[in-house]
């Protein structure tokens, strides 16, 4: 198995820290990702990717 995306990894270490995301925007290509607090307030940070893995990841593949 190859290693994750760069985008990817952010996201998973994210999720593992308890962190909630939420996906802003899909325009086909693009993903826009916010990473939000644990208790799913406020943004943090984000995540924009045209990563094939992330995609994947998200089901939107």
């Amino acid at each position: 198995m190859t290693e994750p995306s760069p985008a990817l990894q952010k996201l998973l270490r994210w999720e593992g820290a308890g962190g909630a995301w939420e996906l802003e925007d899909d325009d086909g290509r693009y993903l826009v990702i916010a990473l939000l607090r644990c208790d799913g307030g406020e943004r943090m940070d984000s995540v924009v990717s045209d990563d094939r893995d992330l995609r994947d990841y998200l089901g939107r593949g």
